[in-house]
This record gives structure tokens, sequence and C-alpha cells, in this order.
């Protein structure tokens, strides 16, 4: 959606709430649905980003407050919408997975092999057949607010250890039109 997270992670690096630990926390204190109300949450003016700004969300929500700030990036249309995202979906992970990703694919994995859990070990040795599998019939990305199959992907790809996704690729609507343009991947695709 236009948003450049990849620059936006440098803000939340530098102040050091680069994580779903951290970020997570401010949403414990906050009486944030889960849809994304544009009132609470659409602009740095709003009530939720003056609350951070102010304190009432802990030193968590005033990083995250300047980290929104000073990003400097492409934004998009949804920015403050993904951010909303971001921060429903990091609270989740918390109160579901521990504040861990790989604990939450993990559980996805070892439930749908009907397993009581899986090892990093065991899990790092999924061929690419069974992950494309797990994915067809699995989906599970579902659990995840707003997060579809395009960006459990690029997710997924991101992480180094796992040689099953080694050779996925990322495409999204943006890549594929300048593909069909220069004429790399036919229209009809």
């Amino acid at each position: 959606m236009g948003f450049d997270d990849w620059i936006f992670v440098d803000f939340l690096e530098k102040y050091n709430i680069c994580s779903i630990d951290k970020i997570d926390k401010i949403l414990d204190k906050a009486k944030f649905e889960r849809k994304y109300n544009r009132e609470l949450a659409g602009s740095l003016e709003a009530q939720l980003y003056q609350d951070m700004k102010n304190g009432t969300y802990g030193s968590e929500g005033e990083s995250f407050y300047k980290s929104v700030k000073e990003f400097n990036g492409c934004k998009g249309a949804a920015y403050y919408k993904l951010l909303g995202y971001m921060l429903v979906t990091c609270n989740y992970l918390k109160e579901k997975y521990k504040a861990s990703f790989s604990n939450y694919i993990k559980t996805q994995y070892a439930h749908y092999k009907r397993l009581e859990n899986i090892s990093d070990v065991r899990f790092l040795k999924i061929s690419v057949k069974e992950w494309e599998q797990f994915k067809k019939e699995e989906k599970p990305w579902n659990e995840l607010y707003v997060v579809g199959i395009i960006v459990f992907d690029y997710i997924m790809g991101d992480v180094v250890e796992l040689k099953f996704v080694e050779d996925s690729y990322k495409l999204d609507s943006a890549n594929e039109r300048l593909l069909k343009i220069t004429g790399i991947i036919p229209f009809n695709l």
C-alpha cells in the first residue's frame, strides 16, 4: 500500500522499540479495538498518538510516537491504518504466542501436523513441498489481522534460516505492474 516499512524499521530501532515484545506493550494500556478507527488513530493529531506523545502508554508509546513522527519514507495512503494493524497484530502475538512470530508459525505448523509442538531443528527441515502444502491447506496467515498470502510470504521470505522458502519470490501489485509494462511477464498472468 505504498508504505516503505523497511525504512520505518530504522526509526523503530532508533527509539529502541523494534520488537513485538515492545510494540505490544502500547495496546496493553489502550482501549483499541481490532478494527481500525480513523478518528482514534488516523493521524499524529488523533487521540491515540496524542496519548502516546503525552506518556499515557509508557515509554514504548512515546518511542512509537517519535518513530511515526520522524519517519520520512513513502507513507502511502493507508499509513496510519497499517500502523494500527501492526499495533493490533503485535498485541495479538503477545497475548496468544508469547510475543513471538516464531512461536506463532511453529504452533500453526504443529497444529497442522497434529503434533503437540515442533522443535526448531525439525521445523527448519521442512521441505519446500511440505511448506507449500501447509500454506495451501492451512492458510497460516488467516489468524493474523489483515495479513494475506503476499505479506505472509514477504515475512517468511526474509527469514534467512528457512531453506524451504529460498525459492519463493515476492511479487506485489507495484512489482507486477512494472513487470507487465516492461513486457517481462505477460498481461494475462
